[in-house]
């Protein structure tokens, strides 16, 4: 049973008894509920947040998880993982204009760098598993003028179904999202959203039954969703893919921080640090 409590309303104490899982809020509305080891948030996605823990020092949304996922990378081994295909590491160049694929984990420490490649590896959850797949990164520009963008994207049966949410310069000045999609046709705009942020996170949120979400923050804390769509043709998950895309002349460099993958979904991307 729910209850609903006036926002004037002066109460000691609540009585709530645990749950095996979480509830399922109507739209627009989140639950807190509790477990045997805690208090729990759930929203209209069914994105689980806890438990929650009033004993840590503070959250720190860049620290890795305790059990990550074997899709997850933090990019701070100074080696390219096999997952990823060639292990080949390139230096990147500043200001280049050849369209050499170029990817290093060794020239900054504690991060991947991209130039005019993508990197991409196998992504096969069950159609039906709820999930967040999250990445963390930073672009350099061109120049004001260009569209300049770095994108996470996932894959479907086939590459004529794919879910592509993307941070970007365009328009000038503007910072922007930008979400594309292909569901079994033509590549179409979902989204175009222009921000005066930056924004360094990335997520996508999948409910289990073929829709994606999309959030965007620029600490990794308060989480922003701007966009949801529907892949009705999707039958299946083949891999993931993160990268660049440009229209200037010089080839921008992609600095990521870490790309990891959540089950049950959760908004909650790092841990609590005592």
């Amino acid at each position: 049973m729910s209850v609903n409590i006036d926002e004037d309303a002066e109460i000691s104490s609540v009585r709530l008894d645990h749950q095996t899982g979480a509830p399922t809020p109507d739209a627009g509305y989140s639950h807190v509920f509790a477990k045997a080891d805690g208090l729990y948030v759930v929203d209209d996605y069914q994105n689980v947040t806890g438990p929650m823990e009033g004993a840590a020092d503070y959250y720190d949304p860049d620290r890795p998880p305790d059990s990550p996922s074997s899709y997850d990378d933090e990019f701070n081994d100074k080696q390219i993982d096999s997952k990823w295909g060639s292990t080949t590491q390139t230096d990147v160049v500043w200001f280049e204009t050849a369209t050499t694929a170029r990817r290093n984990e060794n020239q900054m420490p504690g991060r991947m760098l991209l130039q005019s490649t993508t990197m991409s590896q196998a992504f096969t959850p069950s159609l039906a598993t709820p999930w967040t797949l999250v990445a963390k990164a930073s672009l350099s520009y061109d120049t004001l003028v260009n569209e300049t963008w770095w994108y996470l994207q996932v894959t479907g049966q086939t590459s004529n179904y794919a879910y592509q949410p993307r941070i970007g310069r365009y328009n000038g000045l503007q910072d922007s999202v930008r979400v594309i999609y292909v569901n079994g046709g033509s590549w179409a705009v979902a989204l175009d959203l222009v921000y005066f942020s930056i924004h360094k996170y990335l997520m996508i949120v999948h409910n289990g039954a073929k829709s994606f979400r999309t959030y965007v923050s620029h600490d990794g804390i308060g989480w922003m969703h701007i966009e949801e769509t529907t892949l009705s043709g999707l039958t299946s998950f083949t891999n993931l893919i993160i990268g660049t895309a440009q229209t200037g002349t010089y080839k921008p460099i992609l600095a990521i921080d870490y790309i990891r993958y959540f089950t049950p979904r959760t908004l909650m991307v790092g841990r609590d640090v005592s």
